[in-house]
């Protein structure tokens, strides 16, 4: 007998546990994450969040959507529940667990898959997409987001996010600035990288990769951290956060592709947040440009 395999993902979210649960159950919020998918309009046509409630979610009009049964929830820890993406097909186990640190929650999802690989890839980045939703309506900060087209397929613009050397010429954002990047490309490793500033000065950044499903999206966690690690003030903001989440979306096809650069907050203070809110613009900015060189890297190196 073939074992079993699983599909996971994880997403921070900038709020607490019972309010990440509580949105996950709520149906007028699921109208506009859960029943989300890339390839059609899709509604929901039923969502009862109870032990033994059915969902259903109607396909171009039709009821060729997903369904499921909600099998049992834990307030605020836990949900189970049976998942199939198309009507007729057999439905898969999915177990979301809500872990909390602080005023932050990570949200752990995992699902039994009994499909090919290429699909379960095409699955992650759909969860993590309406993960993405949900967080629209529980965090407490709008995010930051860029939106760049690029002139080059989508599989070279991912390839690039993995390239130290493309990384150190696009976080630099500008000719003033000068980085040295070392990174594990791999969920779970680790990003650190040297920024020299124009007077001379260094500043630091290290994070996490959360998530990483080729070849559309990339997230990790970014910190302002100083030369021993401790903590450091970020250069124009002095109440910026002190670790943000960083998610890479790319679309497009092999010729050309849009790339979307979010940023949010991970629990911040009241005065952090208040200082991403400040910093809002300069970093939209800084992220425009960053996404820009990166175009200029595939096309001119």
């Amino acid at each position: 007998m073939a074992s079993r395999k699983f599909l996971e993902v994880s997403r921070l979210f900038d709020a607490t546990p019972k309010e990440v649960y509580e949105a996950f159950l709520d149906p007028a919020r699921a109208q506009f994450w859960f029943a989300w998918n890339p390839n059609d309009e899709r509604t929901l046509a039923s969502f009862e969040p109870r032990a033994g409630g059915r969902f259903a979610v109607q396909a171009n009009g039709s009821s060729n959507g997903a369904w499921g049964v909600f099998r049992e929830l834990e307030y605020s820890t836990r949900i189970l529940f049976d998942h199939a993406e198309i009507v007729g097909a057999d439905p898969n186990e999915v177990t979301v667990h809500f872990e909390g640190a602080g005023p932050a929650t990570r949200l752990l999802l995992n699902q039994v898959w009994t499909g090919d690989a290429l699909a379960l890839n095409r699955a992650r980045e759909t969860w993590l997409a309406r993960l993405d939703h949900l967080a629209s309506f529980v965090n407490k900060s709008e995010p930051i987001i860029a939106i760049e087209e690029i002139a080059t397929g989508v599989e070279r613009v991912f390839a690039a996010l993995a390239d130290p050397r493309a990384m150190e010429y696009c976080l630099a954002a500008d000719e003033t600035r000068a980085v040295n990047c070392e990174l594990d490309f791999r969920e779970g490793g680790l990003i650190d990288y040297l920024v020299k500033m124009q007077d001379g000065t260094f500043v630091r950044y290290s994070g996490t990769f959360e998530s990483i499903v080729r070849p559309w999206r990339v997230s990790m966690t970014k910190a302002l951290v100083g030369p021993d690690g401790e903590d450091a003030k970020h250069i124009v903001v002095e109440d910026w956060p002190r670790t943000t989440l960083v998610i890479a979306t790319i679309e497009g096809d092999e010729a050309r592709s849009k790339l979307t650069i979010r940023q949010e907050p991970v629990a911040p203070t009241n005065e952090a947040r208040e200082g991403f809110d400040v910093g809002r613009e300069g970093a939209t900015e800084y992220w425009r440009l960053v996404a820009r060189r990166l175009g200029f890297f595939l096309t001119d190196f």
